[in-house]
């Protein structure tokens, strides 16, 4: 097979917490994603949420609960001056430049690895309790106070400096941007549970979404739609709905065409998204860093064939010239997905010549699973 994609050095990236890098020490962690797992550069959390994680080749632990919301690089606080919202660097990190960053960074540029740096914005529950006019306003008036609300400027500032923070100090090469948005409802993290015994349909879920903060209702104002009448429509809606469900198979979009000016609120809403992605690339940009995904055209996942994988990739490469093919491998073992398993499916992806490839996750993988997948992508196992 002979294509662009083909002729371009494979790009194999796998996502990574500093903790698991600290337990391993770095150069021997770096060693082993070069010689044993095929790997390219290494998706380094650097500012993450929070979460209970099973991590099953730790050394010291077996079940980790994370230290919610904070970074693991040093920060710059003068760059967040334009902003009340400020980063809190992980207790562990260390003083000085022997910090765990820089001890990690260190053993990648030896080992020749990139190093791209994942970075979570608006989901961010620390911040948000601490600040909750910043957080997402619903319908009701409640506060969700793990999702920042991305129209307001003290949250656009902290992710125009957590990125410029970022580049600084990382030096990373690319970025992989998450939660630079709104975040639904029933987005939790590992301490939040969401009981719900009604059976919501997804326009229901966008409605209790919504963010009505002043800052949204500003952005839908100068859109010239009533972000008040929204706001009723919405409860209003939401509460017709639980009373008489009305089940659909019709995409939101389509639906919202019976509430056009709900349709026009998110579209306002959408546009500033929009803005706020593009002023965090641009900054990226000016540091030579690349964005993730956003250069990457999804393929799906756990494909049947090699065949099957080919024909997805070239309607992928027809429809988007300017994106590159990527296959994202999330390994779990349950439902008998056993290492034979994931390394069929890694060989599928690499005979299809797809040239981008993000592993998830170092740390949460067993090695068995692990190892499948770098046999076969540093061809010991073709």
């Amino acid at each position: 097979m002979t294509n662009a994609s083909s002729e371009r050095p494979r790009e194999v990236f796998l996502f990574s917490y500093l903790w698991d890098i600290v337990d391993e020490g770095p150069d021997r962690f770096a060693q082993r994603l070069v010689e044993q797992l095929g790997v390219t550069g290494v998706a380094l959390a650097v500012a993450y949420h929070d979460g209970r994680f099973l991590l099953p080749h730790h050394s010291r632990r077996r079940m980790y609960m994370l230290e919610p919301h904070v970074t693991y690089f040093p920060n710059d606080l003068s760059l967040y001056a334009d902003t009340p919202l400020k980063p809190t660097p992980w207790s562990e990190l260390g003083d000085g430049p022997d910090n765990a960053f820089a001890q990690t960074k260190a053993a990648l540029d030896r080992a020749g690895l990139e190093l791209q740096s994942w970075t979570v914005y608006c989901y961010n529950e620390r911040l948000g309790t601490a600040h909750p006019e910043y957080a997402v306003e619903n319908a009701w008036g409640s506060r969700y106070t793990f999702g920042l609300c991305p129209a307001q400027e003290a949250v656009r500032g902290y992710a125009r400096a957590l990125t410029e923070d970022v580049c600084r100090a990382t030096e990373a090469s690319s970025l992989w941007l998450e939660s630079l948005d709104y975040r639904d409802f029933d987005y939790c993290g590992s301490e939040s549970i969401v009981k719900i015994t009604a059976d919501l349909d997804p326009l229901q879920r966008q409605l209790a979404s919504l963010c009505f903060c002043p800052a949204c209702l500003q952005v839908a104002a100068q859109a010239g739609v009533d972000g008040e009448g929204v706001r009723v429509t919405a409860r209003e809606t939401f509460d017709r709905f639980l009373r008489s469900p009305e089940p659909s198979e019709t995409p939101v979009a389509e639906r919202l065409a019976d509430w056009p000016a709900v349709a026009a609120y998110i579209a306002a809403r959408d546009v500033q998204v929009a803005a706020l992605h593009q002023e965090v690339t641009t900054i990226a940009a000016r540091h030579g860093a690349r964005c993730f995904p956003d250069v990457a055209g999804m393929l799906s996942q756990n494909p049947p064939s090699a065949a099957a994988v080919s024909s997805e990739a070239a309607a992928l490469r027809a429809a988007h010239p300017d994106l590159l093919p990527c296959a994202m491998l999330r390994p779990e073992s349950k439902d008998g997905r056993s290492p034979g398993y994931w390394s069929d499916v890694t060989r599928y992806y690499v005979e299809a010549n797809v040239p981008l490839y993000f592993i998830y996750n170092y740390g949460l993988v067993e090695d068995s699973i692990l190892d499948a997948i770098g046999a076969v992508l540093t061809g010991r196992n073709l």
